[in-house]
This record gives C-alpha cells, sequence and structure tokens, in this order.
C-alpha cells in the first residue's frame, strides 16, 4: 500500500509505513508474551546466566542475591527474572558499561531489583527515540500487570515520573555518576508454603 502513495503522496506513504512498523511492534510483543509465558522464567537461573553473561563480556560487577530462593512469591521471582534477562539484554547491546551493580532485596513491604550500569545511558528523549524502547517498556509492563513499577535513572535525571519510591534515592546514594539505574519494585506475597 505505501509503495502505491510514494509518488503521490509521500506523506500519507510515510503514515502507511508507521501503521505496518507500529503492526509489527504489536506482533513482535505478542509473540514475546507467549514465548515468555510457554516456561516459567526462573530468578535463579536468570541470575547465574545474567553474571555468566556479564562476566564473559568482561564486565565488573557487584552482585547481590539477596532474599533466598523461595522468600518471595513465585510470581514476584517471576517478574524480577524476565526484567532482569532484559535489563542484562540491554546492558550487553547498548551501554557501552564496564561496571554493573545487580542487588535483589527486601524493604518493609517491597521487594526491589535493582540493575545499573556505568554505561551511555538512555537518551534524554527516552522513550521516544531508543532502542532500549522496547525491552524497557515491556519491563515497565510486566511491573504494572504485578501492581509494581519500574523506576528508570539515567545520567542524572529520572526518566519515569514516580514521587512515590524517589525518597529512597539521593544522589550519593547512587552506585555511579553516569548510565543507566532501574528499579523493578513491587509489593512482597511472602509464600508460605515450605
Amino acid at each position: 500500500m505505501a509503495k502505491r502513495f510514494l509518488d503521490k503522496d509521500p506523506r500519507r506513504a510515510l503514515r502507511e509505513i508507521d501503521e505496518i512498523e507500529n503492526r509489527a511492534r504489536e506482533s513482535l510483543a505478542k509473540v514475546r508474551y507467549y514465548v515468555e509465558n510457554i516456561r516459567k522464567p526462573d530468578f535463579e537461573e536468570e541470575w547465574k546466566s545474567a553474571i555468566q553473561a556479564l562476566q564473559t563480556a568482561e564486565i565488573e560487577g557487584t552482585w547481590d542475591q539477596g532474599p533466598t530462593s523461595g522468600s518471595l512469591h513465585e510470581e514476584v521471582d517471576q517478574v524480577f527474572a524476565m526484567c532482569l534477562r532484559e535489563a542484562v539484554t540491554n546492558i550487553l547491546r547498548h551501554t557501552k558499561a564496564k561496571h554493573v551493580m545487580i542487588q535483589r532485596a527486601q524493604r518493609d513491604d517491597y521487594a526491589y531489583l535493582w540493575i545499573a550500569d556505568d554505561g551511555i545511558g538512555l537518551p534524554a528523549t527516552w522513550p521516544s527515540q531508543s532502542s532500549h524502547s522496547f525491552g524497557l517498556i515491556g519491563m515497565q509492563t510486566r511491573m504494572r500487570e504485578r501492581k509494581g513499577k519500574l523506576l528508570i535513572w539515567s545520567n542524572g535525571a529520572w526518566l519515569t515520573e514516580d514521587r512515590f519510591m524517589t525518597f529512597i534515592f539521593h544522589h550519593d546514594t547512587l552506585p555511579f555518576d553516569r548510565g543507566t539505574m532501574l528499579c523493578c519494585v513491587t509489593k512482597i506475597v511472602i509464600d508460605k508454603e515450605g
């Protein structure tokens, strides 16, 4: 359809191309969703895989897995596993980071997963013009589905507007002066079994 309008109406051709791109993105998101839900992600497995991938790429890291396996509800560990996988993929592909900090923690009624790197950070125009957009937007969606949040800090600025959690972070407590930090946060649901 876009080809027909290319010479006669270039603006309409661009709209058609945009529509095709949007449909392709939606289809890819659905495929990712279906694939991810075929096998439930395992946090322990993703944790080990993340560390191995970062070490293979010679990215130095500080890791703190926090709560022992099974102390967080399975749903929390699953969403954290998917977010960890996506974040590490972004670090390896896009950030040019030399150092990474990954920490899972519990504080009060909340579970947290912090992922920080000292790479190039996200563009100020994020998410509109970034190759990170699909992964980070997917992480935001997963956290929302779990009634949680994804907070994003990059190169000295918060890219997500959320006054709920920013009190936790002060500039002197951020692991790096530049780069990107993600914080996945959700209410803890303690698994009472076992």
